[in-house]
């Protein structure tokens, strides 16, 4: 995963949060993700916001990045879903529990990998690890300090990704509704019994 870095915007010296993207077989950066999702605090007296997704692909796989409050934000991860990521890299200071609550339900629910970098001051809260498309984790750090591995093997995950992803696709779009859709009195007066 990459660093956090910070860079000043052109309009102040204040700074925006970063994550970089490097080809390691060059050492090379090849795009950086900048946090479009700041804290009141950070938005109003440190950082300036980025505004795009990054997608990049290794090895077959394709990863996006969100960073620390943006978890609070389903339509960010929902929006790296679409963009067909197999695995969310995210790196973040948990403030409580509920964040392993929300990045399992957005692996989940999004249907992909999440890949998790957090400091170890947060163990008593959670651990970096790497979570499945169904929400559990496949690899985790014990105590707090250490670096984590998890083999991405989508055969594991064939009913997330070879009927799950593809049924809420097409359920978002709308037409295996529409196309079931029944027209009588009762269907259209809903008031009636």
């Amino acid at each position: 995963m990459g660093r956090t870095g910070l860079r000043a915007p052109a309009d102040s010296t204040a700074s925006a949060t970063q994550q970089p993207v490097r080809d390691l077989g060059r050492g090379k950066g090849v795009d950086r993700y900048d946090k479009r999702f700041c804290s009141h605090t950070e938005i109003t007296r440190f950082y300036s916001p980025g505004f795009d997704p990054v997608v990049f692909e290794v090895d077959g796989f394709r990863f996006g990045c969100a960073i620390c409050i943006e978890i609070n934000f389903p339509d960010l991860f929902a929006q790296y879903g679409e963009l067909g990521v197999d695995c969310l890299l995210f790196s973040a200071y948990p403030a409580d529990e509920v964040f392993e609550v929300k990045a399992r339900a957005h692996a989940s629910i999004n249907t992909y990998w999440v890949a998790m970098a957090l400091p170890s001051q947060t163990a008593h809260l959670m651990n970096s690890g790497v979570i499945g498309p169904d929400g559990r984790y496949l690899a985790q750090v014990d105590g707090g300090e250490g670096v984590v591995y998890a083999d991405l093997n989508r055969p594991d995950f064939a009913m997330w990704f070879e009927k799950a992803r593809p049924w809420r696709k097409d359920a978002v779009a709308g037409e295996i509704y529409r196309s079931r859709a029944v027209n009588d009195p009762r269907s259209t007066d809903r008031t009636c019994i």
